[in-house]
């Protein structure tokens, strides 16, 4: 053992003195059992009994292709998870419930025309929506400062006032989720008793005020006819024509230097007059600011008579729009009106008699 110690030793050193000397091998001797066992490399024999060859990829895991789960082991998660989230697709959200129609199915009005204040008028109606309101009609539409709030279906009666007698019907509106429905009925209500008209057989509305009786002077003309009254002191002018319009003229005052004794100077044809006094100065246009009615009557049909004149107004049905009345000779009555509300003419008519 020291022998071999020092030849490794020795060759070390020549090793880095760049020499490579030849170490002889030391064989060991047989006796050593040491000797043998580093120098010797055991052979293993092969076994006698060949192995099992490796199993092919379809044996290795036999398990998973002949034995399948079973439906009640799937995780319980999953299955969870699966039913409680539904997809997106499938979510549905309530509808907002539909508002019900405004409409209204009927409206009635019994009677439809009274006589005097105290009378009593029974509205009937049925409806659909949300609301419904009762209401006072006057021209264009229902005074919504007048409406009451009444069931869908119902009955009301209401007795006449002289507030009531304003108005020209009544109005049942149906409303639902903003939008409405409205039906009117026409109603007249008289006030006998309370105002009198001044002839006999009145219109269907009130006057706003009693008669106003006046002396008054009446005179036909070509082409319609003149009317004076001293209360209110007006000379009004009724045309013939087409149409047939009429012209009033109050607080009249007369141009310089005319007269009531001013004379045309002319001879009037057979079986015509010139007028006289006012007549004769608002025909030949003496009065300030006043058209010479001449161009539009022609020469008077006869001389001037008195008479005695009623005059009355009735209720307004819609704004700017009136009905007047103004009594004639030989019991007859005329009614003006504006033909629009603007008023650019005022119209007349024969109504009827006193």
């Amino acid at each position: 053992m020291n022998r071999l110690i020092a030849l490794l030793m020795l060759a070390t050193m020549l090793a880095a003195c760049g020499e490579s000397p030849t170490v002889p091998r030391a064989t060991p001797a047989p006796s050593t059992p040491a000797a043998t066992i580093a120098t010797t490399v055991p052979t293993v024999a092969p076994p006698t009994t060949p192995p099992t060859a490796a199993p092919t990829a379809t044996q290795a895991s036999p398990t998973a292709t002949s034995v399948p789960p079973s439906p009640t082991t799937a995780p319980a998660t999953a299955t969870a998870t699966a039913t409680s989230v539904p997809p997106a697709a499938t979510v549905t959200r309530p509808l907002p419930t539909p508002f019900p129609v405004a409409k209204v199915l009927s409206f009635t009005a019994n009677p439809t025309t009274t006589n005097a204040i105290g009378d009593q008028i029974t509205f009937t109606w049925q409806a659909t929506g949300q609301q419904a309101q009762l209401c006072p009609l006057f021209g264009p539409g229902p005074v919504d400062s007048q409406c009451v709030d009444v069931p869908l279906s119902g009955t009301r009666m209401i007795t006449v006032t002289e507030a009531d007698l304003q108005w020209v019907g009544y109005v049942l509106r149906a409303r639902s989720g903003g939008l409405s429905e409205l039906a009117s009925v026409r109603v007249f209500m008289q006030c006998r008793g309370f105002r009198e008209w001044f002839m006999a057989n009145p219109p269907l509305r009130c006057p706003v005020n009693t008669a106003q009786f006046s002396q008054a002077a009446f005179q036909r003309f070509d082409h319609g006819f003149m009317v004076w009254t001293a209360q209110p002191d007006a000379f009004t002018v009724f045309n013939d024509g087409t149409p047939q319009t009429v012209d009033t003229y109050t607080a009249v005052r007369l141009k310089p230097g005319a007269s009531p004794d001013n004379r045309t100077g002319e001879t009037p044809p057979a079986g015509r007059f010139e007028p006289l006094s006012g007549f004769g100065m608002l025909w030949r246009g003496e009065f300030v600011d006043v058209p010479a009615a001449r161009a539009r009557l022609g020469w008077a049909l006869e001389r001037e008579y008195a008479f005695t004149s009623g005059h009355q107004c009735e209720l307004t049905a819609y704004p700017r729009l009136w009905n007047c009345y103004l009594g004639g000779p030989n019991e007859k009555v005329y009614l003006m009106r504006p033909d629009s509300t603007a008023g650019v003419n005022v119209l007349w008519s024969e109504f009827g008699t006193r």
